[in-house]
């Protein structure tokens, strides 16, 4: 497939009739006081701030800065209320319609997606009251986020690769949280010290400019020592390190974490080395059935080892894995992610190949969040359709693949 041939795929009326349908509805969710319900289907209760990085991306794309504005100033303001430090993993409202607390959990990476979704606002938009009023709130929670609770530097007294770490985080391995030095979360913490670093100089504030410009050439240098490993004679991205309380260990596989530069932005990510990883996940995790190629979401490169395909998640969406060593699983901002890579790149017939893959496999009217397919009966199953992360990072996808084309939003 050619760059037109996509084109005219991408102009397709119902694609994008569908894209606006699913657009209008996310920006449609966001309540007056900017609260994000997460699922339309009762599968997960209240709003997740993560989820506010995707929406950025979204709403910034088509003007939409009020809305994005809303969205952060609640998650800010339920941290004011409950004196809380770091990010919560969700908020839920009572019969009160009153924010709460549901999992006042730390996850490092949604923590990073709500600093660039303000760093994002504010560099997309001249200096104003807002960005005035709240920069120093956002300007401590990015020196929190690599403090040394996240980001160990006292590396010659500790087996510590002085990359970030994760406590919890949310993987779709094992339908589990791990605890685990990852590239996902390295990608976006190093966007977001970008990102911060930009506001500030904006704002003449050199001091944490240049405080957050050498941390992230710090962390550049240590993702590049202790985050790769070699796969047939070329260096590639690490998916996991897992520490262990000495020397971290190696987690031998390749997922949707490792496109994670496409998303945040992270320009000390990209390149030949990128590139080549991904290249490996491609050709290695390829599902097999009776469709347009779509790759999974997760493979092991030691094959189908017993130890890496435990599965704690709900029954009915259990992988079948297959004797090359991938899951038969994929989600839709991993789809999005990867679409707009593969345009940026060159690469049309495999982003060409997605777009056959959702109008075959999710012909509603929403995008689904998860997708598995079951070999032994040839089916594919989807779950949480109009899910807000996954949605909002699949729209922002279509519309960025679409402008790199030349093409209006939908």
């Amino acid at each position: 497939m050619d760059k037109q041939q996509l084109i005219e795929k991408l102009e397709a009326p119902g694609l994008r009739r569908k894209l606006r349908h699913n657009c209008e509805g996310l920006i449609g969710r966001i309540q007056p006081d900017g609260f994000f319900p997460e699922s339309l289907t009762g599968t997960y209760s209240g709003m997740f701030p993560r989820t506010v990085g995707a929406l950025a991306r979204l709403l910034i794309r088509v003007g939409k800065h009020d809305a994005l504005e809303k969205c952060i100033e609640f998650c800010r303001n339920v941290m004011i209320k409950y004196d809380l430090e770091q990010v919560p993993h969700v908020i839920d409202k009572n019969e009160r319609q009153e924010p709460v607390i549901f999992d006042r959990l730390c996850q490092i990476d949604g923590q990073a997606h709500l600093l660039l979704a303000w760093a994002w606002l504010n560099l997309a938009r001249d200096r104003n009251e807002y960005e005035d009023a709240t920069y120093d709130f956002f300007a401590r929670l990015m020196n929190r986020s690599v403090s040394e609770v996240f980001l160990g530097h006292c590396t010659a007294w500790r087996c510590e690769p002085g990359v970030i770490l994760n406590t919890h985080l949310e993987h779709s391995r094992e339908w589990n949280m791990w605890c685990a030095y990852d590239f996902l979360s390295n990608s976006f913490i190093a966007a977001a010290l970008e990102n911060m670093a930009l506001v500030a100089r904006r704002r003449g504030r050199m001091d944490d400019a240049n405080r957050w410009q050498q941390t992230l050439d710090e962390l550049a240098d240590n993702l590049a020592k202790h985050m790769t490993f070699d796969y047939e004679g070329k260096k590639c991205y690490c998916e996991m390190l897992l520490p262990t309380g000495r020397q971290p260990v190696f987690f031998p596989g390749l997922s949707w974490l490792n496109l994670a530069p496409i998303p945040s932005g992270c320009r000390i990510l990209r390149g030949p080395l990128l590139d080549h990883t991904l290249q490996i996940w491609h050709a290695r995790a390829t599902i097999r059935w009776d469709g347009p190629a779509i790759t999974a979401c997760e493979l092991n490169l030691a094959g189908a080892d017993p130890a890496c395909t435990v599965w704690n998640g709900p029954a009915e969406l259990a992988c079948e894995w297959s004797r090359e060593g991938h899951n038969n699983q994929t989600y839709g901002k991993m789809l999005g992610w990867d679409l707009l890579y593969c345009v940026e790149t060159g690469r049309y017939r495999q982003a060409g190949d997605m777009l056959d893959f959702l109008e075959q496999v999710n012909p509603g009217e929403l995008y689904a969040e998860l997708f598995t397919y079951k070999p032994s009966r040839k089916q594919w199953v989807t779950r949480d359709a109009g899910n807000g992360e996954q949605c909002a990072w699949l729209c922002w996808a279509l519309i960025e693949a679409r402008r790199t084309l030349g093409l209006e939003p939908w």
